[in-house]
């Protein structure tokens, strides 16, 4: 397998001829992240301080008009392997692009913890699986940070949900007028009533203890995590009801999302053993990639030594 060194300074990644890319030390700094989506929901992995996920979606708008994060899920142990395992050379973060599924693995003295992260475009659901192998395995806790105020609540243990709402009174007029306008009277206030949140649903049926629980040592793990935005409070909590219901945790939901990008790099490809060629590979793929998450239908234009060349997809 060919690698093709990318990046600069002293945090390095590595695109690999196999469609992945891997970061192969312990990332120290927020901006070091690895990124996957939806298409509505975004999602950036951090490992510099344990395992962050920060969850970001399109209709995230506050009172004030600004897009905001909607949560950030910390996976912590009171140990962190992820830390330890720098010691033994045993941490590796790997992007498998092909399967569209985020991996970090710690390799310890006495075992590994393994997290596997899939953003699945069918559900618009996000699913983490957990796999701790380690001889003396510990507990490991979830809680969740938002920069907003809100409001939580949960329709069973294991399920738990956050939202926010922006009331009767936000910026619409000003940012109108601000825009150029001198009457925005006919305008309806798009921003008002508006509500936007997530729900985090665990395996085990444990209930929450405020923004946080504590799942026990069994070697495996699972949650998922849903979030969206709608016009009203009404409509979110039913949303997020909704897909509380849904199985994600079946072998299943991930035969379906390997099935979905299977067909997705079958539309079109191209391989090559040159390492020369192993820059335009790894451009194609990437851009590829991304633009998947947009769910773009034109075609996307590339140049490869100076030659432009079109290439067209849609879903």
């Amino acid at each position: 397998m060919k690698e093709l060194e990318i990046g600069s300074g002293k945090f390095k990644g590595y695109y690999r001829s196999d469609k992945s890319i891997v970061f192969k030390n312990r990332p120290t700094a927020e901006w070091e992240y690895m990124a996957c989506g939806t298409g509505r929901t975004g999602l950036a992995i951090l490992a510099h301080d344990h395992i962050i996920l920060q969850i970001n979606h399109e209709g995230a708008i506050n009172e004030q008009g600004y897009l905001v994060p909607v949560c950030r899920i910390h996976i912590e142990y009171p140990d962190d392997p992820f830390s330890t395992a720098e010691q033994y050379n045993g941490f590796t973060m790997v992007h498998d692009l092909k399967n569209a599924v985020i991996t970090l693995t710690a390799t310890v003295s006495d075992g590994t913890v393994t997290v596997e992260i899939r953003a699945c475009m069918q559900t618009d659901m996000i699913r983490v699986d957990i796999m701790d192998t380690r001889i003396n395995p510990t507990d490991m806790t979830l809680w969740v940070e938002v920069p907003w105020p809100g409001t939580c609540g949960s329709f069973f243990p294991g399920e738990f949900h956050m939202w926010h709402d922006n009331g009767k009174i936000t910026s619409w007029h000003d940012i109108n007028i601000a825009s150029g306008l001198s009457d925005d009277s006919a305008f309806t206030d798009v921003l008002k009533d508006r509500c936007f949140g997530f729900s985090i649903k665990t395996e085990e049926c444990i209930a929450w203890d405020g923004n946080h629980i504590v799942l026990d040592k069994n070697k495996k793990k699972n949650f998922s995590v849903y979030a969206t935005a709608c016009c009203n409070r009404e409509l979110f909590l039913s949303l997020i009801e909704d897909k509380t219901k849904l199985s994600v945790f079946e072998q299943e939901f991930i035969s379906r999302h390997n099935d979905y990008w299977d067909t997705f790099w079958k539309r079109m490809y191209f391989e090559t053993d040159e390492q020369t060629m192993l820059p335009f590979l790894a451009a194609y793929d990437l851009y590829r990639y991304l633009c998947s998450f947009f769910g773009r239908k034109q075609g996307v234009s590339l140049k490869i030594s100076n030659r432009p060349v079109k290439i067209h997809f849609s879903f």
